[in-house]
């Protein structure tokens, strides 16, 4: 049952899912990039790369969460040649989320099927789907885990039944941040809420009713009690943390300001969303829930026991909700200075949990219904049927208004998909169907229903797509034998393409830059910041192929970069700049100024002055070796990180920087072979930390199954 949502992907399971209004796609941007670095530096070098020089004259590709080297089930995107990796991926994850949901139900006393039926809902939430067409894959990977989270609460407090599989709930969480630190914030908080919420609850079993003893309320004992789950999450986080927390100090995220963190803060006329599909808008603000998920939810409204019930998920449903309005509401700007959200972006990623309240709201309604119609008695009275009614003809005559002075279809599909799943509720509400009967027309509704606005945030793409001008460009800079990088003030050179090619980048689009790299390219670029920016260089209106047309360049300081090439949609009439051609409106330049890879300097203080050439350059991911000639200043034209080691002959040697962010070395007179070598002091650390979280893991399952 739970694969029925996503059949309508299998077909498309060869081709790139992307949304249907965007040229662009994280997916491509960044997770095809780095799962081609991945897979590269495995198979052709036979190391894990922890630094890559792919983008942004390199970074320290572990310590980047969008990298996906420390989440396992991820790398099934790196073992299968993409997007066949991807999707399997994705569809896996999907699946496992649907399932965690329904595990959590039957915990709670939900009946099978009514359980199995919310992780369909769930499946096919289209929040889900519209940011798989945004390529937000590890944040869907992300949030498919937190369904199991509070499965693994319930099961270690003592759910339904001492029986059947269990996975200690650090492990849950440890993998949430593994496959998407952005999310450990909102889903911690759910756990948190719903841990304090049972704590307080009065138990009971129920399938019998009957009273369980009480908690030990002390709140002393709730937190100890939070401590280890925590303690084991970040054990088994170890590996991203450490070096992130380092990055990320160092980066300009640690610059980003509250009004950066609200970016993409949800309009509060979007919340009509809840009710009327946006076909093929932005995924950070799709919410809708189905006509049969709205119905449910009105329903429970109507109906004073089931919101008593429910009454923790209206809450976590109304929060996330506000939370998501971010800027819009008063208030919310301290929220998101506080520590932890202060590093958050996009407030209206909180929809998510509205989405997953609303399907758990839904499961109890169902429940309720199916009960009633066994029963011996209808409960039109208790349940508020008119009311359910009236509002379901609200939401009908709301959405005909709409699409008559909007002529957007969605509003009248909204309208219609509403008030069809009124009369749905309504119709098992008087014994219209039988139960059975019911549960199956209402699951073929909710189906059709969402998987028509799904399909409406999706298009299938069998290759990702090319700049025009794009291959006459490549087969002209493919026959440089030369290491040198690329610079584009107009993205005229995809990353997808670019690591698909081997070719490496001196701008990039990636969350986290390095402050001392992104001062150094404001120089040579000329594009002022315009603050907190995923871009290098920044667009200012998001129109890349024109933004950056009046800024004039630094070419000595981009020569520095080693950039040889400057690949445009605009002329640059720059002096220095010889036009090697116009193919299709993308000129190729080359840089009169540019620099080799390494070379040998007089001196330190003129680092920017070539003495003499080097011998030779071996790169691999994690460690370069030249051989060169002194005495002088070795330069190699790579960003100064902490991590990288230097050694001359064997010998450590003291590492400085030139130019504020490239690597050097003082080099004595003779031949000499200089290896510079990434080797991190969290690393060892952290795969200490890891292998003991991942122990204690698996002891405690263990011990449970003994």
């Amino acid at each position: 049952m739970l694969l029925l949502p996503v059949l309508f992907l299998i077909p498309s399971l060869g081709s790139y899912w992307l949304a249907p209004n965007s040229q662009y796609s994280d997916l491509l941007i960044a997770h095809l990039p780095n799962a081609i670095t991945l897979r590269d530096a495995i198979l052709h070098y036979h190391q894990v790369p922890l630094w890559s020089s792919a983008i942004l004259s390199g970074y320290p590709f572990a310590a980047d969460p969008l990298s996906g080297l420390w989440y396992p089930p991820g790398w099934l995107a790196v073992i299968i040649p993409p997007p066949w990796g991807f999707n399997l991926s994705l569809l896996l994850h999907l699946v496992a989320g649907g399932l965690g949901l329904a595990l959590f139900l039957r915990q709670e006393g939900i009946s099978q099927i009514v359980a199995m039926t919310a992780g369909v809902q769930f499946i096919a939430l289209p929040k889900t789907m519209a940011h798989i067409g945004a390529g937000h894959i590890t944040l869907v990977y992300a949030v498919c885990w937190t369904p199991w989270l509070l499965w693994s609460e319930v099961r270690a407090r003592g759910g339904r039944s001492s029986r059947g599989l269990s996975v200690p709930l650090g492990v849950v969480l440890g993998l949430i941040a593994l496959a998407d630190i952005r999310w450990i914030v909102p889903s911690g908080l759910l756990w948190l809420a719903y841990k304090a919420y049972r704590w307080m609850a009065p138990r009971h079993d129920p399938a019998t009713g009957t009273g369980l003893p009480g908690p030990d309320r002390r709140w002393q004992k709730l937190v100890l009690s939070i401590a280890p789950e925590g303690g084991l999450a970040l054990l088994i986080a170890a590996p991203l943390l450490l070096p992130l927390l380092q990055y990320t100090g160092l980066s300009t995220r640690a610059q980003m300001t509250a009004a950066d963190a609200l970016t993409y803060s949800l309009p509060p006329g979007r919340l009509l969303g809840l009710f009327f599909p946006t076909f093929g808008g932005s995924a950070e603000w799709v919410l809708y829930l189905g006509g049969g998920g709205a119905a449910l939810l009105i329903y429970c409204l109507a109906n004073p026991r089931l919101r008593r019930m429910t009454a923790f998920w209206w809450v976590v449903l109304a929060a996330s909700l506000l939370l998501s309005l971010g800027g819009y509401l008063p208030g919310l700007r301290l929220v998101f200075s506080l520590p932890g959200l202060n590093l958050l972006r996009v407030p209206s990623r909180f929809l998510f949990l509205t989405g997953l309240s609303a399907v758990l709201i839904s499961a109890r309604a169902i429940e309720d219904l199916l009960q009633k119609a066994d029963g011996d008695r209808a409960a039109g009275k208790e349940a508020g049927g008119l009311v359910v009614l009236v509002t379901g003809a609200f939401f009908l005559f709301l959405g005909a208004g709409l699409y008559f002075i909007t002529r957007a279809w969605s509003f009248l599909w909204g309208g219609l998909a509403v008030f069809t799943g009124v009369l749905l509720v309504l119709s098992l509400n008087r014994r219209v169907f039988k139960p059975r009967t019911w549960i199956w027309i209402f699951l073929a509704f909710a189906l059709v229903d969402l998987s028509v606005v799904n399909r409406m945030d999706l298009r299938f793409a069998a290759q990702p797509p090319v700049p025009p001008g794009f291959g006459q460009v490549e087969a002209q800079i493919s026959k440089d034998v030369d290491a040198y990088r690329i610079y584009s003030p107009s993205y005229s050179v995809p990353q997808e393409l670019a690591a698909a090619d081997g070719l490496q980048l001196a701008d990039g689009i990636d969350p986290l830059r390095l402050k001392s790299y992104d001062a150094f390219m404001q120089e040579a670029t000329g594009v002022p910041e315009i603050g907190y920016s995923v871009t290098m260089p920044p667009f200012a209106s998001a129109m890349p192929s024109t933004d950056n047309r009046d800024y004039r360049m630094d070419l000595k300081q981009l020569g520095l970069l080693n950039v040889k090439y400057v690949i445009s949609a605009f002329d640059l009439p720059e002096p220095g700049l010889t036009l090697l051609g116009n193919f299709e409106g993308t000129r190729l330049y080359q840089n009169e100024y540019a620099r080799p890879r390494a070379w040998v300097a007089p001196s330190a203080e003129r680092y920017g002055t070539t003495a003499s050439q080097i011998e030779s350059l071996a790169w691999t991911p994690n460690r370069i070796t030249i051989q060169a000639s002194g005495p002088g200043f070795l330069v190699l034209s790579e960003i100064s990180y902490p991590g990288w080691e230097v050694k001359i002959d064997g010998s450590p040697a003291a590492m400085t920087t030139a130019g504020e962010i490239l690597r050097g070395v003082e080099l004595p007179g003779g031949s000499h072979r200089v290896i510079f070598e990434y080797r991190p002091a969290w690393l060892l650390p952290a795969a200490l930390l890891a292998g003991a979280g991942w122990l204690i893991g698996l002891l405690r399952i263990a011990i449970y199954y003994r």
